[in-house]
């Protein structure tokens, strides 16, 4: 593992665990997530860690529809199991 790669794990260690003692908006935990950020540009601009050039997105009208629908009836189930103390699948 090289120099940097360690360097960020390490970073990255520390911000969670100050996360988890701290809170995520202490000082330490900025400090650190900041201390990561500067790190993590180092590395993608030096080439090491490479973003992806796309991200997809649907724009499928009929897609979005449907996952609409779906979580419309998925949420008027949990509703129903709510109102009358019964889980159903």
């Amino acid at each position: 593992m090289g120099l940097l790669r360690k360097a960020i794990e390490e970073k990255r260690e520390q911000m969670i665990a100050s996360a988890k003692i701290w809170g995520i908006n202490s000082k330490i935990t900025i400090q650190y997530s900041q201390e990561l950020d500067l790190l993590l540009n180092i590395a993608q601009n030096s080439g090491n860690i490479h973003s992806p050039d796309k991200i997809h997105i649907s724009t499928d009208p009929i897609s979005k529809s449907h996952n609409i629908k779906s979580a419309y009836r998925k949420s008027r189930r949990d509703d129903d199991s709510y109102m009358f103390n019964t889980k159903r699948n």
